[in-house]
């Protein structure tokens, strides 16, 4: 039951596509939850952050996601966007590819309509909105293939992370420096 490394970006590994699960019975898909479920774990306390994780990420060319926040951790299998507000939100991301060491500012969708299956291949669909359909699009892009940066917009808006924490913990633009 190991805790896998992270591909990192650049890794031709990255853009492949996934292929759907069709064996929810497997005993290599039972040990693949875990594996996800604990690697998940390690990354959230190795970087203090991260909600979900895709297994591509992991060279695992699956379509299957590991959520772990609110309301409750869930696997997302096979899941398919079956609706998406045209309102659209705009936010930094960053991913477990980039070591968490820099974000890029993306528009993406306030809501979203999903199908999936979970662990037991029953099907679900639930709607998202805000940073739960935000998380929930940047893994399913890691499922086809697609890395946040490929959505950086023109000009781009990309930034180190330690600089976007400085400015959001920061009261205004300027400090005094002593």
């Amino acid at each position: 039951m190991p805790v896998y490394n992270v591909l990192l970006l650049g890794d031709p590994e990255l853009r492949e596509k996934s292929t759907p699960v069709t064996d929810f019975k497997a005993p290599e898909l039972r040990a693949l939850l875990g594996d996800l479920k604990r690697t998940l774990t390690v990354l959230q306390a190795r970087f203090g952050t991260g909600l979900a994780l895709a297994a591509p990420l992991l060279g695992i060319h699956k379509r299957i996601i590991y959520f772990r926040g609110d309301p409750a951790p869930f696997f997302i299998i096979n899941p398919e966007i079956s609706g998406r507000s045209k309102e659209e939100e705009e936010d930094w991301e960053t991913c477990f590819s980039f070591q968490m060491s820099f974000v890029v500012k993306i528009k993406r969708p306030k809501t979203i309509a999903m199908k999936y299956n979970d662990e037991n291949g029953d099907k679900h669909i639930i709607s998202c909105e805000g940073k739960m359909a935000r998380v929930m699009l940047h893994e399913i892009d890691h499922l086809d293939g697609v890395l946040p940066v490929d959505h950086i917009s023109n000009p781009p808006l990309i930034m180190r992370a330690e600089l976007i924490k400085q400015r959001l913990s920061s009261s205004s633009r300027w400090k005094k420096q002593d």
